[in-house]
């Protein structure tokens, strides 16, 4: 039996997407090959919510060790929150430019706040970590660090000088720098990805992008592409295929700003209303999630913001609820020239939902990899910007096609490639992980 160590700043039962990949490996490494698993992770703070499907997963964890809290951290939380709430004075003659002014000071501040805390948060998840690991009488076979954020880098350069013999994978959920990291953390980010390059023995990512820095030092032989996927254990208990009386597209999740463009859809909806092929009141667009605002500021483009319900941050089960009940998936993305090959946790989440899906991919770049998987899973219908003429006139015929069913009371159409589909089961993507660890191969001279 091989002794696993997996080192993740977030994972269960952290109620954060960054906690769904590193829980389902632990959980299927297990139950597959029976490896001996210990996690090393982060303590909970109190602003933080539980995943109760995540938290169902910690029992496949031989050893769970979590550390790091600190009361800095919880101080700059409150701090962060109060300037939430903070309203700034209207009574006055330049109430407008005061407002702008108020508004963008106190989201700077915000901004500010919030990165010192993370900081603060993983530096001290480092410390602890370290401490905790020296005093460990255990060996490890292998080591799997997740990035991000940083400590996972951290602590694998650091762990790994403790266990030479060890096997060293390093596990990109992101990309270690992003077109809209500052100088400051991009300089940051490429010293770690130097040291990182030099030391780990492979690399796995989630796509192409996310592994490319280490292309510089030779080393595409000792990079694997494990993608995302989803555990079909998390819909236990979740009623599929309930009858609504509305028309329900839902959007569950971040949407980013100048990335993730939602105004096509608007704009498809509101059209098929006006021209009398969509009955107003049948329609509702709902969201679940922080980001909220951005979607209402895409609604109000085409005056659709009547038309949108708001759940906000809600637990995962509740989330997979929603999606049991909803009759489209919603998921926007990015494929510009600065950043290609993003491709969000959550359109594997849909796939598990045996449901439509519509993919929205703002940016200048065609043939994204979402196309690649939609196409391939005949999941649902595909909008890219760089085609936004045609793909617009489709994407109206699509939902057309999709309400007139609901309203005729029939089945949406949707004839998935479950074949396809199926090698993005975290049973079936653990394997890939374990190939790796059974490969006995060290691609780097200790």
């Amino acid at each position: 039996m091989k002794n696993i160590l997996i080192i993740a700043e977030y994972f269960a039962p952290n109620n954060i997407i960054a906690a769904i990949r590193v829980t389902k490996l632990a959980k299927y490494l297990k139950m597959e090959r029976n490896y001996h698993v210990t996690v090393l992770t982060r303590k909970l703070y109190p602003h933080e919510v539980k995943d109760p499907i995540l938290n169902k997963d910690i029992k496949y964890v031989d050893n769970y060790i979590a550390v790091g809290k600190d009361k800095k951290v919880q101080e700059i939380t409150k701090t962060v929150q109060n300037y939430s709430n903070v309203t700034f004075s209207q009574n006055d003659a330049n109430k407008s430019q005061k407002m702008r002014f108020g508004i963008s000071t106190k989201n700077k501040l915000r901004k500010y706040l919030l990165n010192l805390r993370d900081w603060l948060r993983t530096e001290k998840f480092i410390h602890e970590a370290m401490k905790a690991i020296k005093e460990t009488d255990k060996q490890f076979d292998v080591i799997i660090s997740s990035f991000g954020p940083y400590s996972s880098a951290e602590l694998g350069l650091n762990i790994s000088k403790k266990y030479p013999k060890a096997l060293w994978i390093m596990d990109m959920r992101d990309p270690f720098t992003k077109p809209f990291s500052t100088g400051r953390e991009r300089r940051y980010y490429h010293r770690i990805a130097r040291k990182v390059g030099e030391k780990a023995d492979y690399f796995t990512a989630v796509s192409g992008p996310c592994a490319s820095v280490y292309k510089q030092w030779g080393r595409d032989a000792d990079i694997r592409i494990i993608t995302n996927g989803f555990d079909r254990d998390d819909r236990a208990g979740l009623e599929n295929g309930k009858k609504a009386d509305l028309f329900k597209i839902l959007y569950t999740g971040t949407i980013k700003r100048n990335r993730s463009d939602l105004t096509p859809l608007f704009r498809a909806v509101k059209e098929l209303i006006t021209e009398g092929k969509l009955k107003e009141e049948k329609i509702c667009i709902e969201y679940a999630g922080f980001t909220y605002g951005l979607m209402l500021e895409a609604a109000k483009e085409n005056n659709m913001q009547d038309f949108c319900k708001n759940y906000g941050f809600i637990s995962r089960d509740e989330s997979l609820r929603l999606q049991s009940e909803a009759s489209l998936l919603l998921v926007a993305s990015w494929n510009s020239t600065e950043e290609t090959g993003i491709l969000t946790g959550k359109v594997f989440e849909y796939l598990m939902q045996d449901k439509p899906l519509i993919a929205l991919i703002a940016g200048q770049v065609g043939n994204s990899i979402f196309k690649e998987i939609i196409i391939n899973a005949n999941s649902g219908f595909l909008y890219e910007e760089v085609n936004k003429e045609a793909d617009f006139i489709n994407l109206k015929k699509y939902i057309l096609k999709q309400y007139t069913l609901f309203e005729n009371g029939e089945p949406l159409e949707y004839q998935p490639r479950l074949e396809y589909i199926e090698q993005f089961n975290w049973k079936n993507l653990a394997l890939k992980f374990a190939d790796i660890i059974e490969s006995n191969k060290r691609t780097i001279t200790m």
